[in-house]
């Protein structure tokens, strides 16, 4: 009889005792479908990525919708120098990019919003295989539209936002069978009711003094990156080209000015 492994703590004890394998099954992929971003899908990510960037292991980010925001990352325990966000040309070389990043040993987790919406059965299966072989996370964020679809992702994930919490449907899970529903309680920092900024008061910041290098996220030309991987093995973080500390859309002027 095949041994089932024990799976990777979420950090959210209530989600952790529904998944069959005790958290995020190890070496795989997985989909998250929701219906826009910011409804606390990176919160459900945050404790995994924590802990992968205090192993030193590099956490990629691949065309997210938008630039991560440094100073969130950080105060969430997140070492910044081990975030790299890349930025592709196509689906094609996105999906090239993601299975090239998930064979190499140093990736700790791949977090990728497809923009081929049409992957193939057997595109997300390369991208199965290919967790499995570098021992890492795997994590898609698609459309709603297409949790129906068959797909090879050992766990298929639907979050809808509430107000005070993320509401979490298990369509499909390794170990068992699925279908819980649950209710994942945000924090105070993501519930709060929000304030216009023309009713803050004014502050303008004193210019702060000369001090060391600060960590900061790495922003790179897809291409540049996968095509060396043997630098990301480096324990030793490399230079950043820019310091990403907004939280801001990525545009097509965005785009042309970091490539």
């Amino acid at each position: 009889m095949e041994q089932i492994p024990n799976g990777i703590p979420t950090g959210h004890h209530l989600l952790d005792t529904q998944l069959h394998l005790g958290g995020w099954p190890p070496g795989a992929l997985s989909e998250l479908f929701c219906s826009q971003s910011g409804i606390g899908e990176m919160y459900l990510l945050s404790p995994l990525l924590n802990s992968l960037s205090e192993q030193g292991r590099w956490l990629f980010y691949i065309d997210p919708p938008y630039i991560p925001h440094a100073t969130a990352l950080n105060q969430q325990g997140i070492q910044l120098e081990r975030v790299i966000v890349i930025q592709t040309q196509n689906p094609a070389e996105q999906l090239w990019v993601i299975e090239q990043i998930l064979r190499c040993e140093a990736c700790g987790v791949s977090l990728a919003w497809l923009s081929n919406k049409k992957a193939s059965h057997h595109q997300l299966r390369k991208l199965q295989l290919a967790a499995q072989s570098g021992n890492s996370q795997a994590f898609l964020f698609r459309s709603p539209a297409l949790a129906n679809q068959s797909s090879p992702a050992s766990l298929r994930l639907l979050l809808k936002a509430r107000s005070k919490s993320c509401f979490v449907h298990i369509l499909k899970q390794p170990g068992g069978w699925s279908g819980q529903q649950l209710h994942l309680p945000k924090p105070d920092f993501l519930t709060r009711t929000y304030i216009p900024p023309h009713v803050l008061p004014v502050h303008i910041p004193k210019p702060p003094a000369k001090a060391g290098p600060h960590p900061v996220i790495t922003l790179v030309n897809s291409l540049e990156r996968v095509n060396s991987l043997e630098r990301v093995n480096s324990p030793e973080p490399v230079n950043s080209p820019e310091r990403v500390n907004s939280l801001e859309p990525i545009n097509s002027s965005q785009h042309n000015r970091l490539h």
